[in-house]
């Protein structure tokens, strides 16, 4: 650029520059105009002999005071208020995957083989109830599966048995809780139908556990969500109502206080509470409610499906009480909105059927997958 071309304004404007923001950079970018440019006004400037103009000296500008003033007081606010990403966790770290089918006026039939409470743990290493069900879902190729909960034990993870008492110390490890799971999953060794669990109470333990210990937020929920991944699972979250044909499925209704109803009968208190038919599960008595409800559809039906345990097992806290257990599980067709209807299979005449004392040939799935995260 000629000097030539420099008028005294643009040369009287580059000295102002310098000063009001302290370096040739700032200067030029003010202006928008490249550093090489500015360098050349602001050195013609100075030959010419150009000072700074009033106002460019008695403009406001931030002092090293101000400045220093403003630091001390952002760092105030980070240590009086840490930052929220580190105060909050996320309330989960894996997605459960479902699909809502709604279906609640046409005359679409859904067929659903529904499973109670399985309560797999590693202290029933018999996996034949689960080779029963498999053979059962085979041979009757049903629309959807429906797990509804407390698929496992995890006993691993209660809090009613301190790790400190005798009892707490036979507790399993979490790794073997998941490796017997692992076991069941591939013993059904289900293809074809849809296949869901909604959470149970029992696999809510996992999300408290990790809650009460961040430390290892997060990875417990992966190797059980690796494991229904492995075998085509999805699931929905505790207390989630999934949805087949306008029928809820969930392991236990819960009342206005986000509490799962209580007692012999718990099963008409959710019947008048609920606005369509619901599967749940949770008390291991197998009960079917119809309640009458006035307009077109004429009654609403709560279905309990017991647990499918194996037959007669009952768990340790509930031995010596009126437990009234039922063992098997349930083919149900859905149409028209409504649960249309239900049979029941005790695990006994599963164990008859698809039983016979045959020797299992089964794969062994008790050795996790070579990439599960707790082998690192």
């Amino acid at each position: 650029m000629s000097a030539r071309m420099l008028t005294p304004e643009k040369l009287q404007q580059a000295v102002d520059l310098f000063v009001i923001h302290g370096n040739k950079t700032a200067a030029a970018r003010a202006i928008n105009i490249p550093t090489t440019t500015y360098n050349f006004r602001y050195a013609e400037a100075v030959a010419r002999g150009y000072t700074p103009s009033p106002d460019a000296l008695t403009k406001d500008r931030v002092s090293s005071s101000d400045l220093r003033a403003q630091i001390e007081s952002l760092k105030e606010q980070l240590t009086s208020r840490p930052r929220q990403a580190e105060v909050e966790l996320p309330p989960v770290i894996i997605k459960p995957h479902y699909t809502v089918r709604t279906d609640q006026g046409s005359g679409e039939k859904i067929r659903i083989c529904a499973i109670g409470d399985a309560h797999d743990s590693p202290k029933i290493p018999n996996k034949e109830r689960f080779e029963w069900i498999g053979a059962h879902i085979k041979a009757t190729k049903p629309d959807v599966v429906v797990q509804i909960g407390d698929f496992l034990t995890l006993d691993s993870l209660n809090n009613y048995e301190p790790n400190e008492t005798f009892a707490g110390k036979l507790k399993p490890t979490f790794q073997a809780d998941v490796s017997s799971f692992i076991e069941a999953l591939g013993a059904m060794d289900v293809n074809g139908p849809e296949l869901h669990c909604t959470l149970g109470n029992h696999e809510q333990r996992l999300f408290s556990y990790e809650n009460s210990h961040p430390e290892v937020y997060g990875m417990m929920q992966l190797e059980l969500q690796g494991a229904f991944e492995r075998f085509g699972w999805t699931f929905s979250p505790y207390k989630f109502i999934q949805k087949y044909g306008g029928v809820g499925f969930t392991h236990s209704a819960t009342n206005s206080m986000g509490r799962a109803y209580g007692g012999k009968i718990s099963e008409n208190s959710i019947a008048n509470d609920s606005l369509f038919d619901l599967v749940i599960g949770h008390s291991h008595r197998r009960r079917l409610v119809r309640v009458p409800k006035i307009g077109d559809d004429n009654n609403l039906a709560v279905l309990n499906l017991g647990c499918a345990l194996p037959d007669g097992f009952i768990e340790s806290y509930a031995r010596h009480s009126s437990t009234g257990w039922s063992f098997g599980i349930y083919d149900l067709t859905i149409q028209h909105g409504g649960l249309q209807s239900e049979s029941f299979i005790p695990m006994s005449e599963l164990g008859s059927l698809y039983g016979g004392g045959r020797r299992s040939n089964r794969k062994d799935f008790s050795k996790p997958p070579k990439n599960n995260l707790m082998d690192n």
